[in-house]
């Protein structure tokens, strides 16, 4: 029994007409589907974790695939993976088994480009971008991928490498003019954005500078005064200080007051 899948409308009702024709069917003996198979879609995860892509899930499904090779049988990653992953790691993986890559069996990239929510419309209607290891894997590859979607974007010289790379860059998109017009007006307003920012730091800068003269010129104002004081002013208070203690000393010792008698006398 199918139940209703949340956030993806319309795919139950795509799975319980497929299931109920006997037209899909879940299995955990993958070797043996793949012997039956003519071509393989390996849809996993692939996390990335410190900064790498876990490549493990992909790995273990290459395995299963591997013991399951036979002539003729088309090989498509739609998991988003690193650029030279097929090439670099499927393939070699794959050729373990004895069987050539474009002689034997075919090796394709075609990138999982769906949102979620949007997954069968998107599916459908959303171009793909299509990159084999060969000519020979990619025209396999759009000939299976064509019977689903027949907007396929077929990426030449280094197929695989260029097609892992849009998953990075972006979706494919429908009219490149319209999308490099766009493209181009947002890094406009992006330019325009910075150099506004830019400006505004500068008349800060200028402003604080103005600032910072402002409070040095003070600074020296108020040395110059205590210096002044330190230098004039001190001095003579200084020596008014010191002809007032010695008249002081001199009443203690009875100078000031016989000095005062005689002058009443």
């Amino acid at each position: 029994m199918v139940g209703v899948i949340s956030g993806e409308p319309g795919l139950d009702v795509l799975l319980r007409d497929v299931v109920s024709r006997g037209l899909l069917r879940a299995t955990t003996e993958a070797i043996r589907v793949v012997r039956e198979s003519d071509a393989v879609v390996i849809a996993v995860p692939t996390p990335v974790r410190d900064g790498v892509a876990d490549l493990s899930y992909l790995k273990e499904s290459l395995l299963a695939v591997r013991e399951g090779l036979h002539r003729g049988l088309l090989v498509v990653i739609e998991s988003t993976i690193p650029p030279g992953t097929t090439v670099g790691f499927a393939k070699p993986l794959l050729e373990e088994s004895g069987l050539r890559v474009e002689e034997d069996f075919y090796l394709a990239h075609v990138p999982e480009r769906i949102a979620p929510g949007r997954a069968i419309e998107e599916l459908l209607n959303m171009p793909r971008v299509v990159g084999g290891v060969g000519p020979r894997s990619t025209e396999k590859a759009l000939e299976l991928c064509s019977k689903v979607n027949a907007k396929l974007l077929v990426i030449e010289d280094a197929m695989e490498s260029k097609a892992s790379v849009c998953p990075v860059c972006g979706r494919p998109v429908e009219n490149p003019e319209v999308f490099w017009s766009s493209r181009h007006e947002a890094e406009a307003k992006s330019l325009e954005s910075i150099i506004k920012d830019y400006e505004a730091k500068i008349k800060s800068a200028k402003e604080e500078r103005a600032r910072l003269w402002s409070e040095l010129e003070k600074v020296i104002r108020e040395y110059n005064e205590i210096k002044e004081i330190k230098s004039i002013k001190l001095p003579k208070y200084e020596l008014e200080y010191s002809n007032l203690v010695k008249v002081l000393e001199s009443y203690e010792r009875g100078e000031g007051s016989r000095g005062r008698e005689g002058e009443d006398c």
